[in-house]
């Protein structure tokens, strides 16, 4: 069974880690927990609108440094690449390395400047959000309270995205922005990361309306496994609580648009003791379910979702096999 984790901040370690001295990060600290989990794909943050410690994503230049990073290890590498076209997916679909899909979390860094999108995608970028939480100049968060939707600026850059072979994520987007997206975006698009309102009402969680427009534009939800989306209260968070989010995807636009964008945190763990205390959490609040805070959990999702009466083409569609086909389509 091949996994593709939809959503990973792990880029930040290509700077913060003590092994970004050697060049060597990918290969020694996270190459191993990833195969422990059978994932074949990974999507992974290489900025947007947040910073963690000195890290500023949302500055380009922040943003370059952890792009070169990734860039300097995959030239010696032998066992991961980054995945930059149609030809180096299907390699990694069809062999036993791992590839990284380099995504931008947050239009910030642009700077209202669209060379820069086309900069980011020369450097290997395929994947692309508007936002994080908060408003930027191109469109409104999820947290934002006016839920404008896009700026004139942000509706420019939607156009000229439509003309790259990357992926549109609309994770993290207010109500509005979603809905316009959706409404003249030409292409699928994928929400890499939420749970579903209908389970837990969340505000990174997606109504039934906005399911049905991903379905309808043969996009794919990847399914967060963090405790606060997926169930109420988060400390009583399971693998039960995961299946039931994608139980009610399933039954409301089909299996084949479902997939797993966990939005893993165990590779920092002190960044998220800070957030914990600025959202006035107890210390040691759990993120993620009991087993499923790392890629090692995968293959008790798998079981899982068998037990819940998925098919076996089904739990492959799930898995991975739903997101390397949307991937594939829009690749060139």
């Amino acid at each position: 069974m091949k996994f593709v984790d939809a959503h990973s901040d792990f880029g930040i370690r290509f700077i913060q880690s003590p092994r970004a001295r050697y060049g060597d990060v990918m290969t020694s600290e996270h190459l191993p927990v990833l195969k422990s989990g059978g994932v074949a794909l990974e999507v992974m943050t290489v900025g947007g609108d947040f910073a963690v410690d000195d890290l500023d994503l949302a500055d380009p230049v922040d943003a370059f440094r952890v792009i070169e990073a990734v860039l300097r290890e995959e030239e010696h590498a032998e066992a991961w690449q980054v995945v930059r076209n149609r030809g180096d997916l299907q390699e990694i679909a069809n062999g036993t390395g791992t590839g990284l899909l380099l995504h931008i979390e947050g239009a910030a860094l642009l700077r209202k400047d669209l060379a820069l999108l086309k900069t980011f995608y020369r450097l290997g970028v395929r994947s692309f959000a508007f936002t994080h939480n908060l408003r930027n100049d191109f469109g409104d968060g999820c947290l934002e309270p006016s839920n404008g939707g896009f700026s004139l600026a942000g509706r420019t850059v939607l156009k000229e995205l439509a003309k790259l072979p990357m992926v549109l994520d609309l994770a993290h987007a207010g109500e509005r922005l979603f809905e316009e997206a959706a409404a003249s975006y030409p292409k699928p698009f994928v929400t890499s990361h939420a749970g579903v309102k209908g389970i837990t009402d969340h505000p990174r969680n997606l109504s039934d309306h906005q399911l049905r427009l991903i379905r309808d534009a043969g996009g794919v939800l990847g399914v967060a496994l963090v405790a606060a989306f997926i169930h109420t209260p988060p400390a009583e968070a399971s693998i039960d609580s995961l299946l039931d989010h994608i139980c009610y995807a399933a039954e409301r636009i089909g299996s084949e648009h479902i997939g797993i964008g966990p939005d893993f945190t165990y590779f920092y763990p002190e960044a998220v003791e800070r957030l914990r205390e600025r959202l006035g959490m107890d210390p040691g609040t759990i993120m993620f379910p009991p087993h499923l805070d790392s890629p090692a959990g995968f293959p008790l999702l798998a079981e899982a979702l068998s037990n819940r009466g998925f098919s076996q083409s089904e739990i492959q569609g799930i898995c991975g096999e739903n997101l390397i086909r949307l991937f594939g389509s829009l690749l060139q």
